[in-house]
Protein backbone atom coordinates (compact mmCIF):
# COMPACT_ATOMS: atom_id res chain seq x y z
CA UNK A 1 0.00 0.00 0.00
CA UNK A 2 1.12 3.82 -0.84
CA UNK A 3 0.81 6.33 1.81
CA UNK A 4 1.48 10.18 1.97
CA UNK A 5 3.91 9.08 4.41
CA UNK A 6 6.11 7.32 1.81
CA UNK A 7 5.36 9.88 -1.02
CA UNK A 8 6.84 12.76 1.67
CA UNK A 9 9.59 10.62 2.39
CA UNK A 10 10.72 10.63 -1.27
CA UNK A 11 13.52 12.49 -2.70
CA UNK A 12 12.30 12.58 -6.17
CA UNK A 13 8.83 14.68 -5.37
CA UNK A 14 9.39 18.09 -5.45
CA UNK A 15 6.43 19.16 -3.42
CA UNK A 16 6.19 20.48 0.31
CA UNK A 17 3.32 20.35 3.05
CA UNK A 18 0.70 23.35 2.94
CA UNK A 19 -0.65 22.19 5.93
CA UNK A 20 -0.45 19.54 8.70
CA UNK A 21 -2.74 17.15 11.00
CA UNK A 22 -4.27 14.86 8.14
CA UNK A 23 -3.94 11.09 7.98
CA UNK A 24 -0.76 10.46 6.66
CA UNK A 25 -1.42 6.34 6.70
CA UNK A 26 -4.36 7.03 3.65
CA UNK A 27 -3.71 4.74 0.47
CA UNK A 28 -3.42 6.06 -2.69
CA UNK A 29 -4.39 4.19 -5.52
CA UNK A 30 -3.87 6.88 -8.62
CA UNK A 31 -2.29 10.16 -9.66
CA UNK A 32 -3.92 12.38 -11.66
CA UNK A 33 -4.73 15.82 -12.88
CA UNK A 34 -7.62 18.14 -12.51
CA UNK A 35 -9.25 19.54 -15.53
CA UNK A 36 -12.72 19.31 -14.97
CA UNK A 37 -13.53 20.75 -11.35
CA UNK A 38 -17.03 18.77 -11.01
CA UNK A 39 -14.61 16.36 -9.88
CA UNK A 40 -17.61 14.31 -8.59
CA UNK A 41 -18.95 13.42 -12.20
CA UNK A 42 -14.99 11.17 -12.38
CA UNK A 43 -13.40 10.91 -9.32
CA UNK A 44 -12.85 7.21 -8.24
CA UNK A 45 -11.65 7.49 -4.79
CA UNK A 46 -8.08 7.32 -3.51
CA UNK A 47 -6.55 9.73 -5.72
CA UNK A 48 -3.32 12.20 -5.66
CA UNK A 49 -4.64 14.90 -7.64
CA UNK A 50 -2.37 17.42 -9.34
CA UNK A 51 -4.44 21.15 -10.38
CA UNK A 52 -2.43 24.47 -11.60
CA UNK A 53 -3.41 27.87 -9.88
CA UNK A 54 -4.88 28.80 -13.01
CA UNK A 55 -7.35 25.89 -12.76
CA UNK A 56 -8.34 27.23 -9.50
CA UNK A 57 -9.08 30.66 -11.04
CA UNK A 58 -12.39 28.90 -12.62
CA UNK A 59 -13.78 27.77 -9.21
CA UNK A 60 -16.04 30.47 -7.39
CA UNK A 61 -16.09 28.32 -4.31
CA UNK A 62 -13.00 26.73 -3.01
CA UNK A 63 -14.70 25.46 -0.08
CA UNK A 64 -17.44 23.60 -1.56
CA UNK A 65 -14.42 22.23 -4.32
CA UNK A 66 -12.55 20.94 -0.90
CA UNK A 67 -15.69 19.61 0.68
CA UNK A 68 -16.84 17.57 -2.55
CA UNK A 69 -13.13 16.33 -2.78
CA UNK A 70 -12.88 14.94 0.59
CA UNK A 71 -16.38 13.26 -0.13
CA UNK A 72 -15.05 11.32 -2.71
CA UNK A 73 -12.21 10.29 -1.04
CA UNK A 74 -9.36 12.41 -2.79
CA UNK A 75 -6.40 11.40 -0.40
CA UNK A 76 -4.03 14.72 -1.14
CA UNK A 77 -4.19 18.04 -3.77
CA UNK A 78 -0.94 19.52 -4.77
CA UNK A 79 -1.35 22.59 -6.27
CA UNK A 80 0.98 23.90 -9.24
CA UNK A 81 2.25 27.44 -8.41
CA UNK A 82 1.28 29.69 -12.03
CA UNK A 83 3.79 32.80 -12.26
CA UNK A 84 1.43 35.80 -10.47
CA UNK A 85 -1.12 33.32 -9.73
CA UNK A 86 -0.34 32.44 -5.78
CA UNK A 87 -2.31 29.86 -3.94
CA UNK A 88 -5.47 31.35 -2.83
CA UNK A 89 -5.70 32.04 1.02
CA UNK A 90 -9.19 30.33 0.62
CA UNK A 91 -7.67 26.97 -0.30
CA UNK A 92 -5.47 26.43 2.35
CA UNK A 93 -7.84 27.39 4.94
CA UNK A 94 -10.65 25.05 4.09
CA UNK A 95 -8.18 22.19 3.53
CA UNK A 96 -7.04 22.72 6.98
CA UNK A 97 -10.67 22.60 8.00
CA UNK A 98 -11.94 19.80 5.85
CA UNK A 99 -8.73 17.82 7.29
CA UNK A 100 -7.22 17.78 3.12
CA UNK A 101 -3.51 16.94 3.04
CA UNK A 102 -2.41 19.81 0.47
CA UNK A 103 0.60 20.12 -1.11
CA UNK A 104 2.66 22.79 -3.46
CA UNK A 105 4.64 22.69 -6.46
CA UNK A 106 7.44 25.22 -7.74
CA UNK A 107 6.61 27.15 -10.71
CA UNK A 108 9.11 25.21 -12.48
CA UNK A 109 7.82 21.70 -11.68
CA UNK A 110 6.28 20.01 -14.28
CA UNK A 111 2.84 17.17 -13.58
CA UNK A 112 5.59 14.50 -15.13
CA UNK A 113 7.72 15.25 -12.34
CA UNK A 114 5.19 14.19 -9.59
CA UNK A 115 3.55 11.79 -11.57
CA UNK A 116 6.02 9.96 -12.50
CA UNK A 117 7.94 8.88 -8.85
CA UNK A 118 4.30 8.53 -7.35
CA UNK A 119 3.32 6.02 -10.46
CA UNK A 120 6.56 4.06 -10.20
CA UNK A 121 5.96 3.37 -6.62
CA UNK A 122 2.69 2.12 -7.49
CA UNK A 123 3.53 0.13 -10.01
CA UNK A 124 6.38 -1.72 -7.35
CA UNK A 125 3.75 -1.53 -4.98
CA UNK A 126 1.33 -3.59 -7.43
CA UNK A 127 4.08 -5.76 -7.88
CA UNK A 128 4.50 -6.45 -4.31
CA UNK A 129 0.83 -7.31 -3.67
CA UNK A 130 0.44 -9.58 -6.67
CA UNK A 131 3.04 -11.79 -5.35
CA UNK A 132 2.04 -11.11 -1.40
CA UNK A 133 -1.59 -12.39 -2.78
CA UNK A 134 0.12 -15.45 -4.15
CA UNK A 135 1.46 -16.36 -0.85
CA UNK A 136 -1.68 -15.73 1.18
CA UNK A 137 -3.37 -17.82 -1.26
CA UNK A 138 -0.74 -20.80 -1.09
CA UNK A 139 -1.20 -20.80 2.86
CA UNK A 140 -5.21 -20.83 2.68
CA UNK A 141 -4.99 -23.48 0.01
CA UNK A 142 -2.31 -25.53 0.81
CA UNK A 143 -2.90 -28.50 3.65
CA UNK A 144 1.30 -28.87 4.44
CA UNK A 145 2.76 -25.24 2.80
CA UNK A 146 6.70 -25.82 2.87
CA UNK A 147 7.10 -22.05 4.50
CA UNK A 148 10.78 -22.66 4.14
CA UNK A 149 10.71 -21.81 0.45
CA UNK A 150 7.95 -19.01 0.54
CA UNK A 151 8.69 -15.35 1.02
CA UNK A 152 5.93 -12.21 1.86
CA UNK A 153 7.32 -8.90 2.81
CA UNK A 154 7.86 -7.46 6.24
CA UNK A 155 8.24 -10.87 7.31
CA UNK A 156 11.45 -12.52 8.16
CA UNK A 157 10.53 -16.26 8.25
CA UNK A 158 7.01 -17.73 8.09
CA UNK A 159 7.73 -20.40 10.40
CA UNK A 160 8.29 -17.96 13.03
CA UNK A 161 5.55 -16.01 12.34
CA UNK A 162 1.56 -16.19 13.74
CA UNK A 163 -1.22 -16.18 11.28
CA UNK A 164 -4.69 -14.32 11.90
CA UNK A 165 -7.54 -14.50 9.32
CA UNK A 166 -10.21 -12.53 9.31
CA UNK A 167 -13.31 -12.54 6.95
CA UNK A 168 -16.36 -9.95 6.21
CA UNK A 169 -18.96 -10.32 3.13
CA UNK A 170 -21.28 -7.32 2.28
CA UNK A 171 -23.95 -9.67 1.73
CA UNK A 172 -24.10 -9.43 5.48
CA UNK A 173 -24.26 -5.45 5.77
CA UNK A 174 -27.62 -4.15 6.87
CA UNK A 175 -30.07 -2.80 3.85
CA UNK A 176 -29.94 1.02 5.15
CA UNK A 177 -26.09 0.89 4.90
CA UNK A 178 -25.91 -0.06 1.10
CA UNK A 179 -25.38 2.70 -1.17
CA UNK A 180 -28.63 3.26 -3.71
CA UNK A 181 -26.31 4.11 -6.49
CA UNK A 182 -23.96 1.52 -7.20
CA UNK A 183 -24.76 -1.30 -4.57
CA UNK A 184 -22.92 -3.06 -2.60
CA UNK A 185 -19.37 -2.12 -4.73
CA UNK A 186 -18.46 0.52 -2.62
CA UNK A 187 -18.93 -0.47 0.76
CA UNK A 188 -16.56 -3.05 0.30
CA UNK A 189 -14.27 -0.78 -1.05
CA UNK A 190 -14.94 1.47 1.79
CA UNK A 191 -14.51 -1.45 4.35
CA UNK A 192 -11.23 -2.46 2.61
CA UNK A 193 -9.57 0.96 2.97
CA UNK A 194 -10.80 0.96 6.81
CA UNK A 195 -9.35 -2.20 7.14
CA UNK A 196 -6.07 -1.33 5.10
CA UNK A 197 -5.55 1.73 6.79
CA UNK A 198 -6.25 0.13 10.48
CA UNK A 199 -3.80 -2.66 9.83
CA UNK A 200 -1.17 -0.16 8.61
CA UNK A 201 -1.45 1.97 11.94
CA UNK A 202 -0.77 -1.37 13.57
CA UNK A 203 2.29 -2.56 11.87
CA UNK A 204 3.69 0.94 11.62
CA UNK A 205 3.71 0.67 15.61
CA UNK A 206 5.05 -2.96 15.83
CA UNK A 207 1.65 -4.75 16.60
CA UNK A 208 1.82 -6.91 13.25
CA UNK A 209 4.83 -7.78 11.21
CA UNK A 210 2.64 -7.84 7.77
CA UNK A 211 -1.01 -8.06 6.58
CA UNK A 212 -2.24 -9.20 3.18
CA UNK A 213 -6.07 -8.65 1.63
CA UNK A 214 -7.51 -10.19 -0.91
CA UNK A 215 -10.84 -9.55 -2.38
CA UNK A 216 -13.54 -10.87 -4.80
CA UNK A 217 -17.10 -9.49 -5.99
CA UNK A 218 -18.66 -9.90 -2.42
CA UNK A 219 -15.98 -10.96 -0.12
CA UNK A 220 -12.73 -9.54 1.56
CA UNK A 221 -10.38 -11.58 3.18
CA UNK A 222 -7.12 -10.47 5.24
CA UNK A 223 -4.54 -12.53 6.65
CA UNK A 224 -2.22 -11.02 9.52
CA UNK A 225 1.12 -11.74 10.74
CA UNK A 226 2.95 -11.37 13.89
CA UNK A 227 5.52 -12.07 15.56
CA UNK A 228 5.50 -14.30 19.13
CA UNK A 229 7.05 -10.91 20.56
CA UNK A 230 3.83 -9.29 19.38
CA UNK A 231 0.93 -9.98 21.55
CA UNK A 232 -2.12 -11.25 19.74
CA UNK A 233 -4.26 -9.86 23.02
CA UNK A 234 -3.06 -6.16 21.71
CA UNK A 235 -3.67 -6.83 17.82
CA UNK A 236 -7.26 -7.97 18.59
CA UNK A 237 -7.89 -4.57 20.90
CA UNK A 238 -6.09 -2.62 18.74
CA UNK A 239 -7.88 -3.83 15.38
CA UNK A 240 -11.29 -3.55 17.60
CA UNK A 241 -10.28 0.32 18.54
CA UNK A 242 -9.33 1.26 15.01
CA UNK A 243 -12.20 -0.24 13.40
CA UNK A 244 -14.94 1.46 16.17
CA UNK A 245 -18.43 2.15 14.58
CA UNK A 246 -16.94 3.28 11.38
CA UNK A 247 -17.68 -0.09 9.30
CA UNK A 248 -21.34 -1.64 9.30
CA UNK A 249 -20.14 -4.84 8.77
CA UNK A 250 -19.60 -7.58 10.52
CA UNK A 251 -16.30 -9.53 10.36
CA UNK A 252 -15.24 -13.00 11.63
CA UNK A 253 -11.24 -13.20 12.83
CA UNK A 254 -10.03 -16.24 13.37
CA UNK A 255 -7.75 -17.70 17.11
CA UNK A 256 -3.47 -17.05 16.21
CA UNK A 257 -2.31 -20.34 14.45
CA UNK A 258 1.04 -21.06 12.81
CA UNK A 259 1.21 -20.48 9.45
CA UNK A 260 1.11 -23.95 8.26
CA UNK A 261 -2.80 -23.75 9.67
CA UNK A 262 -3.90 -21.06 7.34
CA UNK A 263 -6.76 -23.50 6.19
CA UNK A 264 -8.17 -24.37 9.76
CA UNK A 265 -7.56 -20.19 10.18
CA UNK A 266 -9.97 -19.65 7.44
CA UNK A 267 -12.55 -22.25 8.56
CA UNK A 268 -12.72 -20.33 11.92
CA UNK A 269 -12.95 -16.88 10.49
CA UNK A 270 -15.85 -17.65 7.90
CA UNK A 271 -17.69 -19.45 11.02
CA UNK A 272 -17.16 -16.54 13.45
CA UNK A 273 -18.90 -14.78 10.43
CA UNK A 274 -21.49 -16.94 10.04
CA UNK A 275 -22.47 -16.67 13.79
CA UNK A 276 -22.27 -13.09 13.61
CA UNK A 277 -25.64 -11.97 15.88
CA UNK A 278 -25.57 -15.01 18.13
CA UNK A 279 -23.08 -14.43 20.70
CA UNK A 280 -24.48 -12.32 23.63
CA UNK A 281 -23.22 -8.47 23.58
CA UNK A 282 -21.44 -8.80 19.77
CA UNK A 283 -22.89 -5.58 17.87
CA UNK A 284 -20.07 -4.55 17.33
CA UNK A 285 -18.18 -5.36 13.99
CA UNK A 286 -15.61 -7.56 15.06
CA UNK A 287 -16.33 -10.98 16.07
CA UNK A 288 -13.94 -13.56 17.34
CA UNK A 289 -13.62 -17.39 16.69
CA UNK A 290 -13.09 -17.52 20.68
CA UNK A 291 -16.32 -15.63 20.93
CA UNK A 292 -18.54 -18.66 18.88
CA UNK A 293 -16.58 -21.42 19.27
CA UNK A 294 -19.12 -23.11 21.40
CA UNK A 295 -21.29 -22.77 18.38
CA UNK A 296 -19.14 -24.61 16.38
CA UNK A 297 -19.51 -27.41 18.77
CA UNK A 298 -23.12 -26.96 17.94
CA UNK A 299 -22.56 -27.42 13.94
CA UNK A 300 -20.48 -30.60 15.28
CA UNK A 301 -23.29 -31.91 16.82
CA UNK A 302 -26.25 -31.15 13.97
CA UNK A 303 -24.35 -33.63 12.00
CA UNK A 304 -24.32 -36.02 14.67
CA UNK A 305 -27.75 -38.34 13.49
CA UNK A 306 -27.96 -39.46 16.74
CA UNK A 307 -28.51 -35.93 17.79
CA UNK A 308 -31.15 -34.91 15.27
CA UNK A 309 -34.34 -34.95 17.57
CA UNK A 310 -32.78 -32.30 19.33
CA UNK A 311 -33.55 -29.86 15.99
CA UNK A 312 -35.94 -31.26 14.52
CA UNK A 313 -38.74 -29.62 16.69
CA UNK A 314 -37.18 -25.97 15.79
CA UNK A 315 -37.32 -26.85 12.08
CA UNK A 316 -40.84 -25.49 11.87
CA UNK A 317 -39.73 -21.75 13.02
CA UNK A 318 -38.38 -21.51 9.44
CA UNK A 319 -41.98 -20.59 8.23
CA UNK A 320 -41.71 -18.03 11.07
CA UNK A 321 -38.80 -15.34 10.42
CA UNK A 322 -40.64 -12.86 12.68
CA UNK A 323 -40.63 -15.45 15.34
CA UNK A 324 -37.09 -17.23 14.54
CA UNK A 325 -35.73 -13.76 15.00
CA UNK A 326 -37.38 -12.88 18.48
CA UNK A 327 -36.17 -16.35 19.57
CA UNK A 328 -32.55 -15.31 18.15
CA UNK A 329 -32.29 -11.62 19.78
CA UNK A 330 -33.40 -13.75 22.79
CA UNK A 331 -30.83 -15.69 23.33
CA UNK A 332 -28.63 -13.29 22.56
CA UNK A 333 -29.97 -11.04 25.35
CA UNK A 334 -29.58 -14.28 27.58
CA UNK A 335 -33.21 -14.54 27.88
CA UNK A 336 -33.76 -10.84 29.14
CA UNK A 337 -37.44 -9.58 29.17
CA UNK A 338 -36.84 -6.31 28.84
CA UNK A 339 -33.79 -6.11 27.00
CA UNK A 340 -35.02 -8.08 24.04
CA UNK A 341 -38.18 -6.30 23.94
CA UNK A 342 -35.82 -2.96 23.69
CA UNK A 343 -33.54 -4.32 21.05
CA UNK A 344 -36.98 -5.15 19.47
CA UNK A 345 -38.52 -2.16 19.74
CA UNK A 346 -41.41 -4.22 21.00
CA UNK A 347 -43.49 -4.23 24.15
CA UNK A 348 -42.64 -7.14 26.98
CA UNK A 349 -46.05 -7.98 26.18
CA UNK A 350 -45.91 -8.75 22.68
CA UNK A 351 -42.87 -10.33 23.16
CA UNK A 352 -44.11 -12.76 25.69
CA UNK A 353 -46.70 -13.41 23.27
CA UNK A 354 -44.36 -14.56 20.63
CA UNK A 355 -42.54 -16.77 23.16
CA UNK A 356 -45.94 -18.04 23.40
CA UNK A 357 -46.08 -18.46 20.04
CA UNK A 358 -43.15 -20.41 20.08
CA UNK A 359 -44.11 -22.73 22.87
CA UNK A 360 -48.08 -23.55 21.26
CA UNK A 361 -45.99 -23.91 17.16
CA UNK A 362 -42.50 -25.87 18.62
CA UNK A 363 -44.17 -27.14 22.09
CA UNK A 364 -40.80 -25.91 24.23
CA UNK A 365 -41.17 -24.31 26.79
CA UNK A 366 -38.55 -21.32 27.52
CA UNK A 367 -39.02 -21.35 30.85
CA UNK A 368 -37.95 -24.45 31.02
CA UNK A 369 -34.26 -25.39 31.36
CA UNK A 370 -34.71 -28.87 28.37
CA UNK A 371 -36.57 -27.15 26.23
CA UNK A 372 -34.73 -23.82 26.30
CA UNK A 373 -31.56 -25.76 25.55
CA UNK A 374 -33.01 -27.44 22.77
CA UNK A 375 -34.65 -24.22 21.74
CA UNK A 376 -31.13 -22.59 21.66
CA UNK A 377 -29.28 -25.40 19.87
CA UNK A 378 -32.23 -25.35 17.21
CA UNK A 379 -31.95 -21.61 16.59
CA UNK A 380 -28.07 -21.63 16.40
CA UNK A 381 -28.00 -24.37 13.76
CA UNK A 382 -31.05 -22.41 11.96
CA UNK A 383 -29.32 -19.56 11.46
CA UNK A 384 -25.70 -21.06 10.18
CA UNK A 385 -28.14 -22.91 7.47
CA UNK A 386 -29.56 -19.42 6.76
CA UNK A 387 -25.92 -18.16 6.32
CA UNK A 388 -24.75 -21.11 4.30
CA UNK A 389 -27.67 -20.83 1.59
CA UNK A 390 -26.79 -17.16 1.29
CA UNK A 391 -23.46 -18.28 0.27
CA UNK A 392 -24.45 -20.80 -2.43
Amino acid sequence: MITLTKICQSQEIPMHALNTGWNSLGSISYVTVIEETRVNRWMRGREFLLVSTLTLLKISDLDHFVQMLCDNRCCALAVKITEGHPIPNALVESGARHHLPLFALDPNTSYADVMGPINELLVKDERKTFFDALTAKHLLDTPDPKLEMLELDGVKDLRAERLAVMECNVTMAPDNMIPEANGLWPLLDDTASLLSDTLERLKNGNVIDAYVLLRDALDLRTLVFFNTEQSSGTFYSSLREGLGSSSPLYIGISTPCRCDEGSEAARQARFALSASGLASGQDGTLLEFADVEFFSLVESLARDVHASPLFEKCESLRDYPTLLNTLTVYFRHNEQIKATSEALYIHVNTLRYRLDQIKRITGLDCSKSPDKIKLFLGVVHLRQREWEKSRE
